[in-house]
Parts: structure tokens; sequence; C-alpha cells
């Protein structure tokens, strides 16, 4: 029973309060008083109402931009793996055509170097920029305007451009692979004129000092003239 005789219908509220009603009231976390939401502090004891962290607008954001940093990372993860087995892919590929070159051009009789360079052809370049495999073993000689040098004790590693264009421009550029004869030959070096002969070696491809990954028709030179 409730003061004076009344009915205690404390119960009886509980019971009844909707879930929407609910939502109304809050209890006082200091006290326990009951007082609507709506107000910032308990009526009773002055401690203010807290929002619980989870309920705040901020929560919500942090947690959808560390959801769309994470997946972002994911997918640069995922692509900078897929660049690393391209890459790796294409040095196998390149070294193995290398490797059969070679092996192909031991296995051919020695000749002399005035026979080497009159047994060479000019090739289109567009041809075997588009069609390199068709062109794999077959002997070339290409004369142009060095634009790359690097040296690697007797090994040469060139880029040369190899043709000329209006106004003496040279274009179109091959990447050749040279062994010197000896300490002695002469250095090759940038904006040389040369006449190279060779095997051609299909296509090579590198990346270039800005990133850009670039393919080109490849040539494994045997001898090298200075013009």
């Amino acid at each position: 029973m409730g003061a004076y005789g009344s009915p205690d219908l404390s119960g009886y509220e509980q019971q009844n309060n909707t879930s929407a009603e609910k939502k109304l009231w809050v209890y006082c976390e200091s006290c326990g008083f009951k007082y609507s939401r709506k107000l910032k502090k308990c009526p009773q004891c002055g401690r203010k109402h807290s929002q619980r962290f989870y309920n705040k607008w901020w929560f919500w954001l942090f947690f959808v931009l560390v959801i769309l940093s994470c997946n972002s990372s994911k997918n640069d993860i995922e692509k900078n793996t897929l660049q690393s087995e391209h890459t790796i892919e294409n040095e196998e590929i390149q070294k193995e055509q290398t490797i059969e070159a070679e092996k192909k051009q031991k296995e051919q009789p020695t000749i002399s170097e005035d026979e080497y360079k009159a047994s060479c052809v000019t090739l289109n370049y567009d041809d075997i920029a588009r069609n390199p495999n068709n062109y794999i073993g077959e002997k070339a000689v290409f004369q142009g305007q060095v634009v790359q040098v690097q040296e690697y004790g007797k090994n040469v590693v060139l880029r040369v451009n190899v043709t000329k264009g209006e106004y003496g421009i040279w274009d179109d550029t091959i990447y050749i692979d040279y062994k010197r004869k000896s300490e002695n030959e002469s250095r090759i070096l940038e904006d040389d004129i040369i006449t190279v002969y060779g095997k051609m070696n299909g296509i090579k491809d590198y990346e270039t000092v800005w990133g850009n990954q670039v393919s080109i028709p490849y040539l494994l030179a045997e001898y090298i003239d200075i013009t």
C-alpha cells in the first residue's frame, strides 16, 4: 500500500510505460532521480546528463574514416604486390630470352667481323616495335645518336635514337647491350653518332626515373663503330 492507504502503483507504472515513453526519461547517475531527457542536468542534485560516447556524431564519423582508410591501404598493398609480381615476371622473361639468344650465338660457327657486319640487315623501327618476337635472333644494323650511356666494367648499356628526322633531330629509341672487346676500346659517349651491329632480342622493359614503365626494341650488340 502507498501513503495514506492508497495502492502502491510503482510496479504498475514500470509495467505500463511504453518504450517510447522510456526514451523521454533518464536517471541521474549521481542521485538516481528520474527526470526528462530534455533537461541538461538533474533538477535535484544539479549533475549534468552525460551522453555515452558511442551515441555522439563524432564517434561514428571517426569510425567511418577508419574503415575507409583501412580499405584504401588494403587496395594500395594489393596494387603494389601486383606491380612487383609483374616486374619480376618481365625480368625473368627477359633473362630467359637473353640466355637463349647467347646460347644460339655460341652454337653458330665463328665468322670474321667483316662477314658479320655484311650479314646484318636494316630493319624498320615500326616493325620491330610492333612485332618484336618475329625478329628475335635476327641480325640487324642501326645508325643513330646515343642518348644515354651506362658502363659496368666492360659491359655497356646504351639507349640510341635510330631515326633521323627534320633539322637533324633523332627519334625512335632502341635499348642496346654491348660488351667491349678490350680495355683499350674507345668509350662511347652521349651524343655520339654510332653504327651498331647485333641481334634483335625482343622488347626491353624498364622503369624511368619518373616511375614510368617503358618498353622499346632490344638489341644485343656485337660490334659498334663510332662515326
